[in-house]
């Protein structure tokens, strides 16, 4: 959170002098620029100096970083917003809108807010503005109605911030809702507890509110003897809550129980998943046996992480060390390759010195894959010569430059990647960025079947920005027969935690231990790779 919250406050610095016309706007841009790729807790960075010595953080930024870690918004930045609409620090968050155009559209147009804006996109007086053009002005519509469309939602990680502070305020609190539920993207967090403790709650109706890292908060007060109700009636949707009610002769509200298990028990069921209650899932009757659903435990290892031979913040040995500490038996590198110069992609000796080096590693700690991510070019090209390829443990093919291609285009161009036999996994297949950038048009169900023919894996990219495939199209994989790989995508150590996210997605689509790559061992997984290597190369 300290982290973000510094970026943000920088960044309104630099886009209100921006837009002020002053020459300290270059400085505070790049002081975000510099601190953007700082990895690790800026109050023990601060506090140690060590953010001090950083080239590009002055004694002006370092000034503003303290009042911000002590949760004092910098009266210099209050004094400049006060010189400006409020409306264009939103209109700054459409891509393609840097500060000057925002200036530009309020100094020609006095466009102040997002309706403004979209007016004068209606009216077509972008067109003729130095700059923009015909394109730019349909894009900016685009964007428009994705910040209205997003408007109230949140990731999985906000929200888990926002959820640890709101049980520090609960007494014998749990998290429940949509994010319990392992839904990729929630309203808000909900919490069951005996009780709340502190001031900063708000009785209504339905509960106690509270506004918590922005994320709105709801506690819902349940006593001991009837929590397990509780938690059903707050982890569940209304096609499940109906299925259940048609077996019960009283409101459900009224079956109190201690535990969820006692609750379905009273129905005469064996206990739901809470990420599986839903519509669509059925009810199992009480002494049948349910499937146990993948649970992080089950996890042996993860594919596609990074380290600082390409974009990432730890060496090998830092990502091996965060894998056995996570309890993971082995790890599989996978650098960018070389189409993807601008994250510091691998050139083909570059990528033949990693193999060796990676083969070279001794025996202690988790077992080290050497693959790689390679980029499905244009025409469905992975990078690199075929040869390469094989002579690594694993490949991840992955669409990074999209080329404005159309939907049908870049469903080819993958299904090109398949044919060619080398793509062991896809990685984040539909390229979506979480409340940041819609999918790449993949037909998904055209990816899945072409992995069922050609026996690839796809990928969930646990990263709380993708979540990339969704818990829908993974029920497709899993109804197809296709093997997921639940990958971190791991640019430093700690990123690896994402792998819960991914856990957390995978038990809404249904998938078992026997469904992921992460549940094989280091020989299963290698012989996975052979076998299929064996029979489509």
């Amino acid at each position: 959170m300290d982290k973000r919250e510094v970026l943000r406050v920088l960044g309104r610095f630099g886009l209100a002098n921006e837009l002020l016309g002053r020459p300290q706007a270059r400085a505070w841009s790049r002081a975000v620029w510099v601190l953007r790729g700082v990895d690790g807790d800026f109050s023990e960075l601060f506090h140690s100096g060590e953010l001090a010595e950083i080239k590009g953080v002055g004694k002006g930024t370092l000034a503003v970083i303290a009042e911000v870690l002590a949760g004092v918004t910098p009266t210099p930045l209050l004094e400049l917003e006060s010189e400006l609409p409020e409306g264009l620090f939103q209109i700054a968050k459409i891509r393609g809108l840097g500060p000057k155009k925002v200036k530009t559209l309020w100094d020609e147009l006095g466009v102040t807010t997002l309706g403004e804006l979209e007016y004068a996109c209606t009216e077509n007086r972008l067109v003729q503005l130095s700059g923009f053009g015909q394109k730019t002005q349909a894009k900016v519509l685009v964007e428009i109605a994705r910040l209205g469309t997003y408007e109230g939602w949140f990731r999985r990680d906000r929200a888990q911030q926002a959820a640890a502070l709101a049980l520090q305020g609960c007494v014998d609190g749990e998290v429940a809702g949509e994010l319990a539920c392992g839904a990729e993207l929630v309203r808000g967090v909900v919490v069951v507890a005996q009780a709340t403790a502190g001031d900063n709650w708000e009785l209504r109706e339905d509960g106690f509110h509270a506004l918590m890292e922005g994320v709105p908060v709801r506690v819902r007060l349940a006593p001991a003897a009837s929590r397990g109700t509780a938690l059903v009636l707050e982890t569940s949707d209304e096609a499940h809550l109906e299925a259940l009610q048609q077996r019960s002769a009283e409101p459900l509200a009224a079956l109190a129980r201690a535990t969820e298990k006692g609750f379905y028990e009273a129905l005469g069921l064996s206990t739901t998943p809470r990420e599986r209650r839903r519509g669509g899932v059925e009810l199992v009757q009480q002494g049948v046996v349910m499937p146990q659903l993948l649970e992080f435990g089950d996890l042996r290892g993860a594919l596609h992480n990074h380290t600082v031979a390409s974009d990432g913040a730890g060496t090998v040995a830092d990502m091996r060390l965060a894998a056995t500490d996570l309890g993971l038996d082995w790890l599989g590198i996978s650098e960018h390759s070389a189409s993807a110069g601008y994250a510091g992609g691998l050139q083909a000796a570059a990528l033949r010195q990693q193999l060796a080096e990676l083969r070279k590693l001794d025996g202690h700690g988790a077992h080290i894959f050497a693959g790689v991510e390679s980029d499905i070019r244009r025409e469905g090209e992975l990078d690199y010569t075929s040869d390469l390829l094989r002579e690594l443990d694993f490949v991840v093919a992955s669409v990074h430059q999209r080329y404005r291609q159309t939907p049908e285009e870049m469903t080819e161009r993958v299904l090109k990647a398949l044919r060619t036999g080398l793509a062991d996994v896809v990685g984040h297949p539909t390229g979506r960025l979480l409340l940041g950038r819609p999918d790449n048009g993949l037909d998904v169900r055209a990816l899945i079947e072409g992995c069922a023919e050609w026996g690839s894996a796809v990928e969930l990219n646990a990263s709380p920005h993708r979540l990339d495939l969704g818990a829908e199209p993974l029920e497709w994989a899993r109804e197809a027969g296709v093997m997921v790989s639940i990958a971190a995508d791991a640019h430093s150590p700690r990123a690896l935690a994402n792998l819960h996210h991914g856990v957390a997605v995978a038990r809404r689509a249904g998938l078992r231990a026997e469904h992921v790559l992460n549940a094989m061992s280091v020989d299963e997984l290698g012989g996975w790779v052979a076998r299929r290597r064996a029979q489509y190369q």
